[in-house]
């Protein structure tokens, strides 16, 4: 879902939801606050290739501003805008940290949603 242009993002959501009969299960990076700032700053302290995020952006990532952030690929990806266009389609949504972590903690989101007719 991350790699989806905001643009194609609503029509693929109204395919799955044409399809889905039960659940929608969905795993998406955490690319704010607390997991941002330990995964990417640990990259850049061992120079690891990351794609192009300036300072300021990493700042707004690292406080959750990521309406601030240019947006490509995972860079300036934000769950909770996610959730908020799932749940036009799959009113029905749960959102949890993946790894048995609590959601502040998890580098990784997992939803599981169902549409309204289940």
């Amino acid at each position: 879902m991350e790699h989806l242009t905001d643009s194609d993002l609503d029509s693929y959501l109204q395919a799955l939801a044409l399809v889905t009969k039960r659940y929608l299960i969905i795993t998406v990076p955490k690319e704010r606050g607390l997991a941002f700032l330990l995964k990417h700053g640990l990259k850049r302290l061992l120079r690891y290739p990351d794609y192009s995020i300036s300072g300021p952006e990493f700042f707004f990532s690292t406080i959750g501003r990521l309406d601030k952030v240019d947006r490509l690929e995972h860079k300036g990806f934000d769950y909770a805008a996610l959730a908020n266009r799932i749940r036009e389609f799959f009113p029905r949504l749960i959102i949890e940290g993946v790894g048995g972590l609590p959601l502040g903690c998890a580098f990784t989101v997992g939803m599981v949603a169902r549409p309204m007719r289940s």
